[in-house]
């Protein structure tokens, strides 16, 4: 005889039914979860490709800003420039919107001074991307650049070799210590009048950049309308076998002294060569002058020093001069001022080399440029500047060194 089991009670059936709609309803609660949580990634991923994207809109439009700057075709507008032409003391603060792809990207661009008449950029784009809540704290990028006074011309002689074969690159192919306002009156010889409506013009040998002649010309002459018949006369006489020294005067009367962005206003001034080597044909000539750079929004004295090399002797017969350049008309005392020289050892050698602004020049046989002051505070020392530091958005040398008194 055999016994089938018995059936299952309908309670046990009950228990078994709802142990799986339990089961079922953590099931659908899991994947609703997981569901949400792929949401969520698809959002942040959306997010972040947006973000992405909008960023590198962002660095194209501030990159292409900075290019089109670097572009400047001269230094100072004239009629021969188209007026979309982009010159160099047009360079100002300005601020503009560009509409992108998903959103609006406002670009700003901020300009300061840094010495030797250049000018610190900083192009700045911000965006308000899909989770900003706050229109006062846009997302950010910015570019920093330094933009050299330099006329675009001077590119060229990075690529052309001169005519004379020299391996060094010359500004149009003549010293680089003659000024770029000078004007080439052939390949050989160069004009300039160290004051805008003076009767003085001195005569540049372009090739060694020494001075081969001192005029008295029109004082309604300008560099552009000098021409070689105006010098012919004296192109070679009493300031034959001159050197040029040539630099900025700038002012930082804040406390402390700034020498990276000196832009405090100008102060009449002289200069003059103490000279320490003898005999000299003449004595030297200085000119300082500021007015062509005030009109243009520039607080800078330029100065331009002419000075006779020494007469050969015997055992020595090297033309050259020693001596120190000093700046006049200030008072350096309590109350006044303090003369600060741009110098440092810019070619690592271990020495202050004529080039390099010394506080003496050492049989200097050359015409220089570039040998700039600070007029700081009689209260404050001499900056001390920092050193060129391209990471850190560093691309001059301002060190600074005691001069006067």
């Amino acid at each position: 005889m055999t016994c089938d089991p018995s059936p299952a009670s309908p309670r046990r059936q009950r228990r078994q039914r709802g142990a799986t709609l339990i089961e079922a309803l953590v099931a659908l609660l899991v994947m609703g979860f997981g569901m949400l949580a792929i949401a969520g990634i698809n959002a942040k991923l959306r997010h972040s490709g947006d973000f992405a994207k909008q960023r590198g809109e962002a660095s194209q439009l501030a990159r292409s800003e900075m290019e089109r700057l670097r572009g400047f075709v001269a230094l100072t507008r004239d009629a021969s420039h188209a007026p979309t032409a982009l010159v160099f003391d047009e360079i100002v603060d300005g601020t503009w919107d560009v509409p992108g792809t998903s959103t609006t990207y406002s670009v700003s661009r901020a300009v300061s001074e840094a010495p030797a008449g250049a000018r610190v950029v900083r192009v700045a784009v911000t965006w308000l991307d899909r989770r900003s809540t706050d229109s006062n704290n846009p997302n950010k990028l910015q570019y920093e650049m330094l933009l050299p006074a330099e006329d675009p011309k001077l590119v060229a002689s990075l690529y052309a070799p001169p005519e004379n074969q020299v391996s060094q690159r010359r500004p149009l192919d003549r010293h680089p210590a003659i000024p770029l306002r000078a004007r080439s009156l052939d390949t050989t010889v160069s004009v300039f009048k160290p004051i805008a409506n003076g009767t003085v013009a001195w005569v540049f040998n372009n090739i060694s950049g020494v001075l081969t002649g001192v005029c008295t010309v029109s004082a309604a002459s300008t560099h552009a309308s000098l021409t070689l018949a105006d010098v012919a006369s004296c192109v070679s006489n009493q300031g034959s076998g001159s050197y040029l020294l040539r630099g900025q005067v700038r002012f930082s009367l804040g406390s402390p002294p700034n020498s990276a962005t000196p832009n405090d206003a100008v102060h009449a001034l002289g200069v003059e060569i103490v000279l320490d080597s003898a005999v000299h044909i003449g004595s030297p000539e200085c000119v300082a002058d500021s007015s062509e750079n005030v009109a243009v929004g520039i607080q800078a004295v330029d100065y331009y020093c002419r000075i006779p090399a020494r007469e050969p002797s015997a055992g020595d017969a090297e033309l050259y001069w020693s001596g120190t350049a000093n700046l006049t008309g200030l008072s350096l005392a309590a109350g006044g001022y303090r003369v600060c020289r741009y110098s440092a050892d810019y070619d690592g050698n271990g020495s202050i080399d004529n080039a390099e602004h010394p506080a003496r020049y050492v049989r200097l046989n050359t015409s220089l440029a570039q040998q700039n002051f600070l007029v700081v505070r009689f209260d404050e020392a001499c900056p001390a500047g920092q050193a060129v530091d391209l990471d850190a958005g560093v691309f001059t040398n301002t060190a600074t060194a005691a001069h006067q008194p």
